[in-house]
């Protein structure tokens, strides 16, 4: 699947999260997250880039 619009990709990555969350698959919970920050960053949205790049680090020590 090639997504080139933003919020596209933002959907599908959250919608991916939630699924490997479900099966407390952390490692690539914590890995969509940062694709999410990497594509807020990408549109120039630092603040939710920041937030969702905290909470990926977070998750990656946890």
């Amino acid at each position: 699947m090639h997504v080139e619009q933003p919020a596209d990709a933002l959907q599908v990555f959250a919608e991916s999260q939630q699924i490997f969350e479900q099966e407390n698959n952390l490692y690539w919970a914590a890995s969509l997250e940062l694709y999410r920050a990497q594509v807020q960053y990408l549109a120039g949205r630092f603040w939710e880039s920041r937030f969702l790049s905290t909470t990926a680090h977070d998750r990656f020590l946890s």
